[in-house]
């Protein structure tokens, strides 16, 4: 299994993804300098709390980037032997169908945690040049525990970009049911529904702005709607990818 995992990293390292991948993480961290650059040109503002740099994080990271961030990485790992008609020639092999499976899941998981460590390394080094307020081991180990947490429980519900990755063989499909959740979650923010919306209901568990929280919210009900959509797709994915037959 470790010999499957160092190879998917090794594929992975010399795609394009890992660069654009790359890139995407550092998206969250630009919008918040530029945020900072406004507030010390424009608002004559010199400072921002450093607990308000990592609550931008978490919202960005869960209404606008994260969710497709991550489906994108899913759905490459998954049809990339599919686009160059080589995963025949692996499942010939004594590779199985369950390590190859598992394996890929695994390298979905620590890629999508790496890139959003690398976002967070970045945020502290802005607020550190910024002399953001605030800052303190406590407070660092906190903001940093709540947005690892909050992009794992996005990457459980980016399964889903499993099934129709598999089910299309094709990346297409993924990116654009990514948007379309990440628009939902603009769009129905703050409303009494929210509180059941995958990505929504994870920034509620995870932000700091207790004013933003909808009325009936509770952990619970994330962890079960997360929980719910991880399941169901990873069996669907499995039972999916066990049954078919795979193309030449």
């Amino acid at each position: 299994m470790f010999n499957l995992v160092k190879g998917e990293f090794l594929k992975l390292k010399r795609s394009s993804v890992f660069r654009i991948s790359l890139l995407g993480s550092c998206i969250i961290p630009l919008l918040i300098l530029m945020v900072l650059i406004k507030f010390a040109l424009i608002d004559n503002v010199s400072t921002w709390d450093f607990a308000e740099l990592f609550g931008q994080n978490i919202t960005y990271l869960c209404i606008f980037f994260g969710l497709l961030l991550n489906m994108l990485i899913a759905s490459y790992i998954f049809n990339r032997e599919y686009k160059e008609h080589t995963i025949k020639a692996i499942l010939t092999t004594q590779i199985t169908k369950s390590e190859y499976f598992t394996s890929k899941i695994i390298v979905y998981i620590i890629w999508s945690l790496l890139l959003t460590l690398i976002s967070l390394i970045l945020v502290l080094l802005i607020g550190l040049v910024f002399h953001a307020p605030g800052l303190s081991a406590k407070l660092l180990a906190q903001s940093f525990m709540s947005v690892m947490l909050a992009d794992f429980m996005l990457c459980l519900v980016s399964l889903l970009a499993v099934f129709i990755t598999l089910l299309f063989k094709s990346i297409i499909p993924p990116i654009i049911i990514g948007m379309g959740i990440s628009l939902g979650s603009m769009m129905i923010l703050n409303d009494k529904f929210s509180i059941y919306y995958p990505t929504t209901s994870i920034l509620y568990l995870f932000t700091s702005e207790k004013a933003l929280i909808p009325t009936g919210f509770s952990p619970s009900i994330t962890v079960a709607i997360v929980g719910s959509i991880a399941i169901i797709s990873i069996l669907l994915s499995w039972i999916y990818f066990k049954k078919t037959s795979v193309p030449l």
